[in-house]
């Protein structure tokens, strides 16, 4: 089972305290081009940051612990299979690693010249994006963007050197280039038990989908009308939801962990109990085949105590050997399973000895309840039993 306590405790890479979210979907048929959807994303900011109590106000394309989008990275001059990595990939505005707490561990962030580049870039190659077509290699050759990769993403293409000012492109021997300029911590994209992995941060050029971030001092209550009021300004027609804190994204994530387990326990439980209904079965039908014999046994002056250790002795070795080929084949499967589990290995030892020592004990409690009522069966009767 989880420690789920442990689990909303964990550390994401990301602050809780203080982080106001919500989403807002701009209509394709309103906001066509890339720059009508960047000056609307300037302007909500622009408001954003003058609400009373906010320090700082970011957009992104999505929320840690929610997913993302990805592509494969091809690195600038190299032909290694090493340079075909898929990687996680998120737009964000400058001050989104402040407003979120992500630290800067090498090089800078975005600027405001690195988000109009970027814009630029988009503009010029977004027909050739909406064809699924590359531009041509005269055309992307020199362009480069500015780009904020994490460590893990570090650590794998540039082990052993600095990666600021390294270019990458996406899977092209031509561009268009992204170049590192700062490396941040490790975030958890994919929920709280997925770690991270190696993951890019490019300039938010403008979305249809776009996520606020704001660190505040004020409660969730008092930032949301405040925001829904500089969104109606903005355009009245476009709804703000998704409205959370950082809090509670993180409560959403081990809910459903929460119910996961406990539907994995429940079953687990109700494993259990029909494992022990049908070792208490076998054992009684045992028992009733046997009926003569133990009456016999004990006119002969057989103990009462010897007759019962026999019945549970035998009924204890058919659990056991079942028990034995269950952990085998549990063992086998415990990869599939390995996604559920919290900072526990599959093949974790201590978890397989509580599991069987658990099992063992149901099965001796299903063996010792007919062993019990065949040591105290009369004689008499026994003997007289067809």
């Amino acid at each position: 089972m989880f420690d789920f306590a442990r689990l909303r405790s964990l550390d994401i890479g990301v602050r809780r305290d203080g982080v106001w979210t919500a989403a807002v979907q701009l209509p394709e048929a309103n906001y066509k081009s890339d720059r009508q959807k960047f000056d609307f994303s300037e302007t909500l900011l622009e408001k954003s940051r003058r609400i009373g109590g906010v320090d700082r106000a970011a957009l992104s394309d999505h929320l840690p612990l929610e997913g993302g989008s990805n592509y494969y990275v091809k690195l600038r001059g190299q032909t290694s299979t090493m340079s075909n990595q898929l990687v996680e990939s998120h737009s964000v505005s400058p001050e989104y690693f402040s407003a979120m707490g992500v630290r800067l561990l090498q090089g800078r962030v975005f600027t405001s010249a690195d988000i109009q580049t970027a814009l630029e870039h988009e503009m010029r190659f977004r027909p050739f994006w909406e064809n699924d077509r590359r531009p041509p290699a005269d055309q992307t050759n020199g362009v480069v963007d500015a780009c904020v990769i994490n460590e893990s993403m570090a650590r794998f293409f540039w082990p052993n050197e600095s990666p600021h000012g390294k270019m990458f492109s996406q899977g092209s021997d031509n561009g268009p280039w992204k170049q590192v300029v700062g490396v941040v911590n490790d975030v958890r994209q994919w929920g709280l038990t997925q770690k991270a992995i190696p993951e890019a941060y490019d300039p938010f050029d403008g979305r249809s989908r776009l996520f606020l971030v704001l660190h505040t001092s004020l409660p969730p209550s008092s930032v949301t009308p405040e925001v829904r009021s500089a969104l109606g300004q903005i355009d009245s027609t476009l709804p703000l939801y998704s409205v959370r804190s950082m809090d509670q994204v993180v409560a959403g994530q081990a809910q459903g962990q929460q119910f996961l387990s406990l539907l994995v326990g429940s079953f687990a439980g109700l494993a259990a109990l029909l494992a022990a209904i049908g070792i208490y079965g076998v054992i009684s039908y045992l028992v009733t085949q046997r009926t003569r014999e133990i009456g016999i046994r004990i006119s002969l002056g057989a103990s009462r105590g010897r007759v019962l250790g026999e019945v549970v002795r035998e009924g204890m070795r058919l659990a056991l050997l079942g028990l034995a080929a269950g952990m085998a084949g549990a063992f086998a499967v415990g990869r599939i399973l390995g996604s559920l589990l919290h900072e526990v290995k599959p093949g974790d030892p201590l978890i397989f000895a509580a599991t069987a020592g658990l099992l063992a004990a149901v099965a001796l409690i299903a063996c010792y309840v007919p062993a019990r009522r065949a040591a105290r069966l009369d004689p008499t009767i026994a003997l007289r039993y067809e």
